[in-house]
């Protein structure tokens, strides 16, 4: 039978006898405390002690003794609150409640929210005590909400707001807005404010990330009444070069639009880049027609640009020429001129691309100025991925089997014709100025003053009479007089009636015409920039070279290719000043399983373009444009 009394605490007296005692200190502090073995000191905080050996002091602490739950009842008006218990919140009307004046470490109070509290808010006061370290209210605005709230016995923190799941996301939220340092890497600290400032409380953070979202909403094409871009150009040009003109993009063009734009161009960007770019050999045209069955005719999409009337149809078509069709019925397919029809040559394959002399699908000022497009894997589609200046597309090697041609160069007249043009007609002023001399009889030469067969004699006595004003008209007089013969007049005679020279002018002696229209072609030349190619390449390569005089920048296009069939393509820029250069593209290329990486560095009064391969060994091709100070 077992028997307990009350005295110095509850003991239980049975077959094994046990104490439970309690009190406000530490059983084990001191001589101890005297009890059996097994017995129990419960501590007034809550902790346990558990008696574990023979000495006084053998106490252990093993556990805490949660406090119960708190007791509820519902008020609907203001009242000062009592610890430990909780509080339905009905609030029909708008009033105050009020904390304990005096509490206790340990104290709680709870509060559940009805469905009325966004209606009418609840105030409650900390009665002089601080909340959360701060000497603030608290306003309960949220329906069907549980709070609790503890008191830490720090006067300085106060009454705590606690989390049902015990994760500290109170603490993180207050962090992130500002209103702590953070020592949780994992959890950013909101230090660089945009739209809320650092220390706001969480609800002024809030309320203003609202405000924005359905500004942001808006403007992105999202709300009801959605705001379009302002003047993109304008925009982009308070950080961009004042020259910027957007490339996918449109002025008043809603912002999703727009990102969808750069999105899609992103990714036929980011496929080029994985599969790189096969280029096939220079083409005549690119059009929106479809070829087959023509046999005469200019393309419908051949606006004349310059005159303003067709100017490539049946009579300047060679055998072999060849046009890329963009037309739905023939979409990607290569035609070639047999010279009597337009042949299909079969679809280009993926990631091929083409050169074009003539852009029917471009505007008509630009038509004559070529490009580059590519034949894209999803569609299919046929991209352009270059647009050519005429200096560009003069880059562009001679056909095979080219030959100087008689006559003036015209304004239709492709590149190569107008070179094949002046190439004969410098044949024909070397004959005219001696080539021949020493023959008996001058053969059939085509010569303005002598007659054919004349014999030396005759001849000499001839060009004696005209010596004083061909020698003024060639230049070679030490004193020249007389002046070209009206030159706009004289060239309209073999070309459009619209031509103007550009680089000479009626005042201009033979001989300064014809170096300045050799300083022009110099100019021309250097500008377009040569063709290189490096071969072998295993480290840090120059590739291409520039000056720095006269030239303020250069566009690059790079190919580089491996021995295992990995062919890889990038254009980049440059742009320079006499001492600096900056790269203006991204400068890694991925070839392979490798990468070359791209630099541009001054060396003296050059500019260097470098390539330096991660590994393996490398093939590159540069085409170069320059831009002249």
């Amino acid at each position: 039978m077992g028997l307990f009394s009350i005295k110095e605490g509850l003991r239980i007296i049975g077959d094994v006898q046990a104490s439970v005692l309690t009190g406000d200190y530490n059983p084990a502090d001191g001589a101890g405390v005297a009890a059996e073995l097994g017995s129990i000191f419960l501590h007034q905080s809550g902790v346990t002690y558990k008696k574990t050996g023979v000495a006084d002091t053998d106490w252990q602490p093993y556990s805490e003794v949660e406090h119960g739950g708190l007791v509820w009842e519902s008020i609907s008006a203001a009242t000062t609150l009592e610890k430990n218990r909780g509080y339905v919140v009905d609030a029909s009307t708008v009033y105050t409640v009020t904390m304990p004046v005096t509490p206790a470490i340990g104290d709680r109070i709870g509060f559940a929210t009805l469905g009325n509290s966004e209606t009418n808010n609840t105030t409650v006061s900390f009665n002089g005590a601080n909340f959360n370290g701060v000497a603030d209210d608290l306003v309960l605005d949220l329906n069907y909400a549980y709070v609790e709230f503890l008191f830490t016995g720090d006067a300085t923190t106060g009454w705590v707001l606690s989390n049902s799941d015990e994760s500290g996301n109170i603490a993180n939220i207050r962090t992130f807005i500002g209103n702590d340092d953070n020592s949780d890497s994992g959890v950013p600290e909101y230090t660089e404010s945009n739209i809320i400032t650092q220390g706001d409380d969480l609800e002024t953070a809030i309320d203003t990330l609202d405000v924005e979202a359905a500004d942001v909403k808006n403007f992105i094409g999202k709300g009801d009444a959605a705001d379009d871009l302002p003047t993109y150009s304008a925009l982009a040009g308070v950080e961009l070069d004042s020259g910027y003109v957007p490339g996918y993009i449109v002025d008043e063009e809603n912002l999703f639009v727009s990102i969808g734009k750069l999105d899609e161009q992103l990714q036929t960007t980011a496929a080029l880049a994985t599969a790189g770019v096969e280029w096939g050999p220079v083409i005549e045209a690119i059009t929106a027609d479809d070829p087959t069955g023509k046999t005469t005719g200019a393309f419908s999409d051949d606006s004349g640009s310059i005159s303003g009337t067709d100017f490539w149809d049946e009579t300047a078509w060679e055998v072999g020429d060849e046009v890329l069709s963009v037309n739905a019925a023939v979409l990607g397919h290569l035609f070639q001129w047999s010279g009597t029809e337009w042949t299909d040559q079969g679809v280009l394959e993926n990631y091929n691309a083409r050169s074009v002399k003539f852009d029917f699908l471009d505007t008509a000022a630009g038509q004559r100025d070529g490009a580059a497009y590519l034949m894209k894997e999803t569609g299919p589609d046929v991209i352009k991925i270059a647009d050519f200046d005429l200096s560009t597309a003069a880059t562009i090697k001679m056909a095979t089997g080219y030959n100087p041609v008689s006559g003036n160069p015209s304004a239709a007249d492709s590149i190569q014709g107008a070179v094949q043009k002046i190439d004969g007609n410098v044949d024909a002023v070397e004959t005219v100025l001696g080539t021949a001399q020493g023959d008996t009889d001058l053969g059939n030469t085509g010569l303005n003053i002598l007659a054919d067969n004349t014999d030396v004699i005759t001849a000499v006595t001839d060009l004696d009479n005209a010596t004083s004003d061909n020698a003024d008209y060639v230049g070679r007089d030490v004193t020249v007089d007389d002046a070209m013969p009206d030159f706009t007049a004289l060239a309209g005679s073999g070309m459009d009636t619209d031509y103007t020279p550009n680089y000479i002018s009626d005042s201009d002696d033979l001989t300064l015409s014809i170096a300045k229209l050799d300083q022009a072609l110099k100019d021309s030349t250097e500008a377009m920039g040569a063709e290189t190619t490096t071969t072998g390449i295993t480290g840090e390569t120059v590739v291409n070279t520039y000056s720095v005089a006269g030239n303020i920048g250069a566009k690059f296009l790079v190919f580089a290719w491996d021995g295992a069939g990995n062919r890889y393509a990038a254009e980049v820029y440059t742009l320079n000043n006499d001492t600096t250069v900056d790269f203006t593209e991204y400068g890694i290329l991925s070839v392979g399983t490798s990468s070359l990486d791209i630099a541009a560095e001054v060396n003296g009064s050059d500019i260097e373009l470098k390539v330096t391969p991660a590994s393996g060994t490398y093939t590159v091709k540069v085409q170069r444009n320059l831009i002249s100070a």
